[in-house]
């Protein structure tokens, strides 16, 4: 059982507290992470939740390098959903709510299981990056370049 420390760090070179999601222990069955994710539009009403980190990662930052789906049921796994459509209210007590009209949640993970089946991308800075940024630049359909697309 290999035990990370990514709990207590942020990803990208800035310390916090579990502030980005990150792998906390490998098992033979899957991995156990630790941490916070910010999310878009649909958490609340979604059966499962894809979380993996877009922002620049360097080597050293490789326990947050993951990708995987969890169910919004697994155990340790809290949504924060800010209030929809608040158009009452003060700014400073609503400050996004009163802007927009997303449902955005932060979802945190306090040592949440995730086995391997569910993981795309495990600790791999690289894999991160096309699993974002190569794949876009590809036809889903076919795998080749889409035209336009250098």
């Amino acid at each position: 059982m290999e035990q990370n420390g990514a709990g207590g760090h942020r990803g990208g070179g800035v310390s916090g507290e579990d502030a980005q999601a990150g792998v906390v222990e490998e098992r033979p069955d899957g991995i156990v992470v630790r941490g916070a994710q910010m999310l878009a539009t649909g958490a609340a009403v979604a059966d499962e939740i894809f979380i993996s980190c877009i922002k620049p990662l360097t080597p050293d930052d490789r326990d947050f390098a993951v990708g995987f789906t969890v169910p919004v049921s697994a155990d340790g796994l809290k949504l924060y959903c800010r209030r929809p459509y608040a158009t009452t209210g003060s700014p400073y007590d609503y400050p996004l709510s009163t802007r927009y009209d997303e449902t955005d949640a932060l979802v945190v993970l306090d040592d949440v299981f995730v086995p391997w089946e569910r993981v795309f991308v495990d600790r791999d800075v690289d894999g991160l990056r096309r699993q974002f940024f190569t794949q876009a630049r590809t036809s889903s359909a076919t795998g080749r370049p889409r035209s336009g697309s250098r």
